[in-house]
């Protein structure tokens, strides 16, 4: 029974450990994980949204299309694409004004992690022993 028992508790024991050893890896290495990135995430998925949800042209599966179609699939085409421009041009200017706000903070992030990896560096030098 003890060994049984014994057993387990190393089990769930190695178990728990190794768990918190991928969380914290996943935690430090992973970019979505990091707080910077939650506040433009929110924009970014809103914006890919916005693009992907605006209607195009509906081109039918299993379909040849000749030349008599061709000239009425092309002024559809046209069609749709002026009358989305506006929108898609807004919602790629936002895509991009986002990716940029990551682009700096990310920067900011890393300079200051080396700053700090600096510091303690120079610290632990100067320490006499």
């Amino acid at each position: 029974f003890r060994s049984r028992k014994v057993l387990y508790l190393w089990t769930a024991a190695t178990r728990k450990g190794r768990y918190a050893a991928k969380r914290e890896k996943l935690k430090r290495d992973l970019l979505m994980a990091k707080p910077f990135f939650l506040d433009t995430f929110q924009s970014i998925l809103e914006s890919a949204l916005r693009i992907r949800s605006l209607p195009g042209v509906d081109v039918k599966v299993r379909t040849v299309y000749g030349s008599k179609h061709e000239s009425s699939l092309e002024k559809k085409t046209k069609e749709a694409l002026e009358s989305q421009k506006d929108q898609f041009s807004c919602a790629v200017d936002d895509l991009i004004e986002a990716y940029e706000k990551l682009r700096e903070k990310l920067f900011e992030t890393e300079k200051e992690e080396e700053q700090s990896r600096i510091h303690g560096k120079l610290e632990s030098m100067s320490k006499p022993k």
